[in-house]
């Protein structure tokens, strides 16, 4: 392997790391957000235990 793909699989492992971590730490706002534009898609209205249901759901896509 040459030094230049050896750098560049180091650079994208970072990468990839970093961005791994973004979406860790961030699952929750991610998914909360997620969850709230399915219900301003519903009019606004619909049942808790579903939107609930969604957080958890899209906020476990993340973590």
């Amino acid at each position: 392997m040459t030094k230049d793909k050896l750098k560049g699989m180091i650079t994208l492992g970072t990468l990839l790391g970093v961005m791994g971590l973004i979406f860790i730490f961030f699952s929750v706002r991610f998914g909360t957000s997620l969850a709230d534009g399915w219900l301003a898609a519903q009019g606004g209205f619909a049942n808790s235990s579903m939107y609930e249901l969604r957080v958890e759901a899209n906020t476990n896509n993340f973590s």
